[in-house]
């Protein structure tokens, strides 16, 4: 028994809207996966001594301080926009849902940077390197969550 089945003509047709929330959404995957892969590699050279680097520079993280987190936040985007372009177009659902549906990777984005991840990141971070040059240097000169893909 098909009891949440929609009717079919009250289904959206898959559009522009969707290709470019999927595409976000792949990227952002790709993005935090490759950032976890590369620091999880970076840990793996470090207990052998095949690098001296106290914190991670390489990689995605020379393009941002945080780059596993700009990969979340940018997947749940993505979904956000597939979310809003199905729930505005249906007639199943209030037309507010569509718009309310952006709670997700707002609130996201401001747990991240303003409360769980980076300000408690960077609250170790400074005290593990806080006044070593090179850390200072790269906290002054790499963004904090949002790439910097161009010099």
């Amino acid at each position: 028994m098909a009891v949440n089945a929609a009717p079919a003509t009250t289904l959206v047709s898959f559009g522009f809207r969707d290709l470019i929330g999927i595409l976000l959404w792949d990227a952002g995957f790709a993005f935090e996966v490759i950032a976890d892969h590369q620091k999880a590699d970076w840990r793996a050279r470090k207990e052998p001594k095949k690098h001296s680097q106290e914190f991670i520079r390489e990689g995605l993280w020379s393009t941002s301080q945080h780059p596993n987190y700009f990969g979340e936040m940018t997947l749940w985007t993505g979904t956000w926009i597939i979310a809003n372009h199905a729930l505005n177009k249906t007639v199943i659902y209030p037309s507010w849902m569509g718009l309310a549906s952006g709670i997700s990777p707002v609130f996201l984005r401001l747990l991240l940077t303003k409360v769980s991840g980076v300000p408690l990141q960077e609250v170790a971070n400074d005290k593990k390197f806080g006044g070593k040059k090179d850390y200072e240097e790269y906290k002054r000169n790499t963004p904090v969550v949002i790439p910097k893909l161009f010099s």
